[in-house]
């Protein structure tokens, strides 16, 4: 079962944060489990973002704009984000 859903809006880790759990590889980019997170990315550390859609096989999750598609996967997101708990909790009222 996935930890999250479409519509969740999760908060980016900071890139320090995660270069100190992960590592940098020789290309600049942050792996986590199956993904990258790339220099390019960095913009949205701190941010947050709602989940445009879900890979079916994968904790693998998307934040899509006008410009841009962009990967995530949970291990991106802060730990525990309250932002995503008020917005289940608003679903269930409604």
């Amino acid at each position: 079962m996935k930890r999250y859903k479409v519509g969740d809006i999760v908060q980016i880790r900071q890139w320090d944060d995660m270069v100190k759990e992960f590592g940098v590889n020789y290309y600049g980019t942050i792996r986590c489990n199956n993904c990258g997170f790339v220099r390019e990315m960095k913009k949205y550390c701190g941010q947050k973002l709602r989940i445009r859609a879900i890979q079916k096989f994968d904790d693998i999750y998307y934040y899509l704009n006008t410009a841009d598609t962009w990967t995530f996967t949970s291990e991106m997101f802060e730990k525990g984000d309250l932002s995503m708990l008020i917005t289940r909790r608003q679903e269930c009222i409604k």
